[in-house]
């Protein structure tokens, strides 16, 4: 059995190793000539460089002639393999959700209606599929909810908002209406109730 060290790669490493510890004694000792030590260490600096310089040529000797002698064998294409790493990859966008036999889903959840709701606004979904409403705390005390994805009259939205606040909490918070980035910003926590009213308008 060989020991690890007679390996191509465990070799290659170690060279790579050796030739890093080359360069960083090259590197003190140029610094020292700068100093004004050249006498003392110029030699040194100079055959520092030297066996750097073998070490890497050696290294990269060794990974070429590796691929033509077949000691280091690198990689083969195998596109009929690639199946079982494919799946291993993440995906670079949130996939669908999956259909189900009924709305709401054991974890409450369920798509927006198709077509849309007509009514002068639109709330997109976020990238999770999920009513864009969050709850935040603003200067470590104050709750905040906030609407996102907004398209269309986001005053009409706000009315809407108010008259559902009041009816169901019986309270009137303070809204914020942002026009540039179409956000609505409420006064308090009313996350979970938001949500479940833009469910039920279809959004």
């Amino acid at each position: 059995m060989r020991r690890p060290s007679e390996y191509p790669e465990c070799q290659a490493t170690s060279m790579a190793t050796h030739f890093c510890f080359l360069l960083s004694r090259a590197g003190r000792a140029g610094r020292a000539g700068r100093a004004g030590s050249w006498r003392c260490f110029g030699s040194t600096h100079d055959r520092i460089l030297c066996h750097g310089q073998q070490a890497l040529q050696l290294l990269c000797r060794r990974y070429s002639d590796g691929f033509g002698t077949g000691r280091f064998s690198g990689f083969t294409r195998s596109p009929e393999d690639f199946v079982h790493v494919e799946r291993l990859i993440p995906p670079s966008i949130v996939p669908q959700p999956p259909k189900h036999a009924q709305y709401p889903t054991p974890c409450g959840w369920q798509p927006p209606c198709d077509p849309p709701p007509s009514l002068p606004y639109t709330v997109r979904r976020s990238r999770m599929h999920n009513p864009p409403v969050y709850e935040r705390l603003r200067y470590s005390n104050q709750k905040l909810t906030t609407i996102r994805k907004i398209e269309g009259d986001i005053w009409e939205l706000e009315k809407d908002i108010k008259t559902f606040l009041e009816q169901e909490k019986g309270v009137n918070p303070a809204i914020q209406v942002n026009e540039v980035t179409m956000v609505i910003a409420i006064k308090g926590h009313f996350g979970e109730d938001l949500k479940q009213w833009l469910l039920d308008k279809g959004f």
